[in-house]
């Protein structure tokens, strides 16, 4: 994504690299890949006010703003009825609210995180329980589909969604009989919801869940008696077919990149953000000093990835504590 240099953006995948530039009020460009140092995947021209879009490169560009400028004045003509005064024009309903959290956007396809609506006041508890909808616009109505009705807001973990091109991977219950949501298994699911497939982590701690853009490998940390460092660092598959441990962490996970763990350490005689490869081809370095560490501090509860106008990468957390939150940013050089 070379050819981005010097324009600012930000990421907005939490799995795939996705970065949105604005243009103006009306267009912003979408770019998505594996990673700031690999091809773009897409390269896409939205327009802000609908989820219509072309790819550049491939479509008309001029044909796409030329569609816009015949419908706004078709549209100014159909508003206004013969006495010259505005009507409403059912365009279809859109139901998704400001309550609701987006987790990704195709086109006119759409899935986000929305309180369960469901019936099911039995085999789990009702208080705080979320589910995965897909919806689909079109012209005069909009599809709706449930595709997992069993999370969990718990604070730290159920808005973390890993993104793919194909699949979502999030914490949630095993089954409807599952009586246990709040120590959910992770979940694997393909966008379209046929596929479901899950891992049950030992202990069904899994904390800090991310992924490398570069590889779709998923890693998080595991159990340890009372939260204590270090802790185990797992890796597996978006299918979730194979996980092993790779190494112990001597912190709170931030964030993997690149083949690196970018980690909070406990280590009180230097304190800060390490990295380390979980290949094992490099040990532990310092990145950035701190005066405090990680066992003053929860678990890393947000991270995300800004590219800057020189092409610079950082990774922006966030870390909560009782006498308030800290936010910091990490520079990325691998």
């Amino acid at each position: 994504m070379e050819d981005f240099t010097g324009f600012k953006g930000s990421e907005i995948g939490s799995g795939l690299y996705i970065c949105r530039y604005a243009i103006d009020e009306k267009y912003y460009v979408l770019v998505g890949g594996a990673g700031p140092d690999e091809a773009p995947w897409y390269v896409r021209l939205y327009r802000a006010d609908s989820d219509q879009y072309i790819d550049l490169g491939v479509d008309d560009i001029d044909d796409f703003l030329e569609s816009f400028k015949e419908s706004n004045a078709n549209t100014d003509e159909e508003d206004r009825n013969i006495d010259g005064e505005e009507s409403e024009i059912d365009q279809g309903e859109r139901v998704i609210d400001n309550d609701d959290i987006m987790i990704d956007n195709i086109g006119s396809v759409i899935w986000y995180l929305r309180p369960y609506q469901g019936s099911d006041t039995k085999s789990l508890q009702v208080a705080d329980r979320y589910e995965i909808v897909r919806e689909e616009l079109h012209p005069d109505k909009a599809s709706v589909t449930v595709l997992e009705d069993k999370i969990w807001s718990l604070w730290d973990k159920w808005d973390n969604i890993l993104i793919t091109l194909d699949r979502f991977i999030y914490l949630a219950a095993k089954d409807d009989e599952d009586g246990n949501i709040k120590s959910p298994v992770l979940v694997s699911l393909a966008r379209d919801g046929n596929d479901r497939s899950i891992y049950e982590a030992p202990h069904r701690v899994v904390n800090q869940l991310t992924m490398d853009n570069q590889t779709e490998k998923i890693y998080f940390t595991g159990w340890t008696n009372d939260q204590t460092f270090p802790q185990p660092l797992y890796e597996i598959d978006k299918e979730l077919s194979e996980a092993r441990e790779v190494l112990p962490l001597n912190g709170w996970l931030i964030r993997v990149h690149n083949d690196y763990a970018y980690y909070f350490t406990s280590d009180r005689e230097r304190p800060g953000i390490y990295r380390v490869s979980v290949s094992g081809s490099e040990g532990p370095e310092l990145i950035d000093k701190l005066g405090f560490t990680a066992e003053n501090y929860t678990p890393v509860i947000n991270s995300e990835m800004i590219v800057d106008e020189a092409g610079r990468v950082e990774i922006h957390y966030l870390l909560k504590r009782r006498e308030g939150d800290i936010e910091g940013r990490v520079p990325i050089s691998h």
